[in-house]
């Protein structure tokens, strides 16, 4: 390299420098000017940061203690267990009292007022399919069990003799059914024998 290279680069150098020292200087001065504003910030997300962590280690411990009291419960069914899951997971106390209560009608009324939708609908569904709302039966309209809701209801009332409620509750179910050829069958052996 040239002399007059090695100044030119020298010059770019001292340059840079100069900028990034600019830049620093000019930022101090902000910080100077809106202390109390940096400050605020800083504190506001390092309070942020430290709430999300803490929530976040409380409701990991939440789901480890309700699982945990649910291993115990499964093994040796007490109240302590019970109680332990219905205090750290609303949500899985609920579905265990539905499998352990299936057939008892006040669990079931209670059930079927639940927050959590899988467990309103398993709880009304487990209502009709015992014959305590057989009656009502026909305005369930689950996303999660509206077919089989119908080929439930048609069946039931091809068991009563009313092949024409039967056949309009086999008519509203969808062909992507798992239980459709057994569908068809029925429209086409159960209701038009008739």
């Amino acid at each position: 390299m040239s002399l007059k290279d090695n100044l030119e680069y020298i010059k770019n150098e001292i340059i840079g420098e100069g900028k990034a020292l600019d830049f620093y200087i000019k930022v101090e001065q902000f910080i100077k000017r809106k202390k109390k504003v940096v400050l605020s910030f800083a504190i506001a997300l390092l309070a942020a940061t430290v709430t999300g962590i803490t929530f976040t280690v409380m409701q990991n411990n939440r789901i480890h203690a309700a699982n945990t009291a649910l291993n115990e419960y499964l093994q040796n069914p007490n109240e302590a267990s019970l109680q332990t899951i219905k205090d750290n997971n609303t949500y899985l106390y609920q579905l265990l009292k539905l499998k352990e209560k299936p057939q008892d009608q006040a669990t079931l009324d209670e059930l079927a007022n639940s927050n959590f939708d899988l467990v309103k609908h398993l709880a009304r569904y487990q209502k009709f399919s015992l014959g305590l709302e057989q009656d009502k039966f026909n305005t369930y309209n689950s996303a999660f069990l509206k077919d089989y809701a119908n080929f439930s209801t048609a069946f039931y009332f091809l068991q009563k003799g009313d092949y024409k409620k039967a056949r309009s509750y086999l008519d509203g179910i969808s062909s992507e059914f798992g239980l459709y050829d057994q569908v068809k069958y029925l429209k086409h052996y159960g209701v038009n024998a008739k």
